[in-house]
């Protein structure tokens, strides 16, 4: 989880927890995309926000892609930071936030 305010964190930070190798768990989450505009992915999405709010906080870090196994399967390491890419963040704050 980072200790850091949101408007503080930067490139390195996103890096630091690849190089680190930093797995998903209890506080921290990696999705390589946005949630989209389903219904399923709004459950998926209020689902992953409710976790971390049962378990006494967390950090979901989109624009990060995770490893998968030799099956396909997500180990849940982080791989690479691809970035968030003609997103307007305001709008997706009010999307997210509704």
């Amino acid at each position: 989880m980072f200790t850091k305010r949101l408007e503080t964190i930067n490139k390195a930070d996103i890096d630091n927890l690849i190089d680190s190798r930093t797995a998903e768990g209890k506080s921290i989450e990696y999705k390589r995309d946005l949630p989209g505009n389903s219904d399923q992915n709004k459950k998926e999405f209020l689902a992953d926000v409710a976790s971390f709010a049962n378990a006494g906080g967390g950090d979901i870090v989109y624009g990060v892609d995770a490893e998968r196994d030799t099956s396909g399967k997500p180990t849940g390491l982080p791989s690479v930071a691809v970035g968030l890419t003609g997103v307007n963040f305001d709008d997706v704050v009010l999307r997210l936030d509704s």
